[in-house]
């Protein structure tokens, strides 16, 4: 027997139908999956972004304190700079109180030499007054 023309269409159309219904079922696996990678890519992403925003967070804070660090250790290394400068005049200052002291010395024995020499002098000049002139 030969299929008529209607079996022919029938058969035909049932094929189509199964077809799109194949296909429409293919079509709904690939959007499922599409929705599936989409949104693993999308909480990959998120987690990675999250991850970077802890850590620049984290950047930021040590940021923060390391600068408010440097700024301690800056003004700590100014005092000691002035400290230091203090020191170096407060040496200077006993430089001019032994050089001071150095000239006091040497005038005083300039003058404990004139009185030496004038007590000579002196007792020279009695010795010569209280003894007769022969």
């Amino acid at each position: 027997m030969q299929p008529t023309l209607a079996t022919l269409l029938k058969d035909h159309q049932a094929k189509q139908l199964a077809r799109r219904k194949d296909n429409e079922t293919l079509r709904a696996d690939a959007s499922e999956a599409i929705k599936t990678l989409s949104t693993t890519l999308t909480e990959d992403v998120q987690q990675k972004v999250s991850v970077i925003l802890s850590q620049q967070q984290e950047i930021e804070r040590k940021t923060s304190e390391l600068a408010g660090h440097t700024k301690k250790y800056a003004l700590q290394t100014e005092k000691w700079l002035r400290s230091v400068q203090q020191f170096n005049d407060a040496l200077k200052e006993l430089g001019d109180v032994k050089h001071w002291a150095e000239t006091m010395e040497r005038d005083m024995l300039e003058v404990a030499a004139t009185l030496e020499f004038v007590s000579q002098g002196m007792d020279e000049f009695q010795h010569n007054t209280i003894t007769p002139a022969p």
